[in-house]
């Protein structure tokens, strides 16, 4: 009898465990995409990781540009109420669609400006050129970087893309990447 509360004592704390090991402090981590390194995202933060997968799956458009023009800081007001967000329009000269199609020369990406201390938005700076993963905002020809932060990356002289977080993927494998994905 002593050896059968043993055994139930001992399989309940297995179980107990188990069920806490998913408890507790976590932290985003993400997959490697087949084209290469994927550890976006911050820890502790409010925009989930997303793997190269991950934001190929999400945008509708896919884009090298050079940011050509950036606006001033403008107030947005939920439809929802609430207060403004503060927001800047960065006009984008595409010099190249890997996914998704628009007939214009240029797209806007609107972000939240960084003055902000809760932002993730991307940071677009003039005169830099990006490959941009983007998404539809609902206005004309105005997109969203998707996953916030981790859907631009900054594209070098050697054809490097290198994220807000020092990852880099060449242009080479993430158009691979995008074909693949088709």
């Amino acid at each position: 009898m002593k050896k059968s509360h043993i055994a139930a004592w001992l399989a309940a704390a297995v179980l107990a465990g188990s069920l806490m090991a998913g408890c507790g402090d976590t932290q985003t981590t993400q997959p490697k995409s087949s084209a290469g390194s994927a550890e976006q995202g911050a820890s502790g933060s409010l925009v989930p990781a997303l793997s190269q997968d991950e934001l190929i799956a999400q945008s509708s458009l896919i884009i090298k540009g050079t940011v050509s023009e950036v606006s001033d800081t403008f107030q947005v007001k939920p439809e929802t109420g609430g207060d403004a967000s503060s927001y800047v329009d960065n006009t984008v000269r595409m010099e190249q669609t890997l996914r998704g199609q628009t007939d214009a020369d240029t797209v806007t990406v609107r972000v939240q400006d960084d003055d902000q201390a809760s932002t993730e938005d991307a940071k677009l700076e003039q005169g830099k050129e990006y490959l941009l993963f983007l998404t539809a905002s609902g206005e004309d020809n105005t997109y969203r970087v998707t996953g916030a932060m981790q859907g631009a990356y900054e594209v070098q002289a050697d054809g490097t893309c290198v994220a807000w977080d020092g990852t880099k993927w060449t242009l080479q494998d993430a158009q691979k990447a995008i074909e693949q994905a088709k």
